[in-house]
């Protein structure tokens, strides 16, 4: 969007936001020959990824990115309670992986409850369900997401505990 906004105004094109129903008006650029319409993000929500795999990762943060949720992301548990005792006053919900080197994401859990007990977190693995949040029964854990998850599923689930 900045890299937009940045040659839109060198090349000396006008510039209208529109709105319309919904939170997210988009952005609309003007010039003579053709019109470019953009949604403007709302990061005011953020979710921490914490999960080993890159792929993983990546998706998500694009995914939850192009729906206008702002991400932080986290190779481990370590790097994940890092990233959210900096952060934990802006992240609303935490994307937790159950299964990862070192710190494992039942570890990850309780450090992050430490930090802030009222803590979102969906839990996401490629067990079963049932097997998978056995260890958190009762520690209020928020949701849970199967893997392999398609896009829909995601952005379901994370809307559904942001309140979207």
């Amino acid at each position: 969007m900045c890299k937009i906004w940045a040659i839109a105004h060198h090349e000396g094109w006008k510039w209208l936001p529109v709105t319309r129903s919904g939170s997210r008006p988009p952005t609309t650029i003007f010039r003579t020959d053709f019109v470019i319409t953009m949604t403007v993000p709302d990061v005011s929500q953020l979710v921490l990824i914490i999960d080993d795999e890159e792929a993983v990762r990546e998706a998500v943060s694009d995914i939850l990115g192009f729906t206008g949720i702002g991400v932080l992301t986290a190779v481990d548990g370590v790097s994940g309670i890092d990233l959210f005792r900096a952060n934990h006053h802006d992240i609303d919900l935490v994307l937790l992986d159950l299964s990862m080197p070192g710190l494992n994401g039942a570890d990850t859990f309780q450090e992050l409850r430490k930090i802030d007990p009222t803590v979102k977190v969906i839990l996401s693995s490629g067990f079963d369900e049932a097997e998978a949040t056995r260890p958190f029964v009762g520690q209020g854990l928020a949701g849970f997401l199967q893997k392999p998850y398609n896009m829909k599923d995601l952005v379901v689930k994370v809307s559904e505990y942001m309140g979207r």
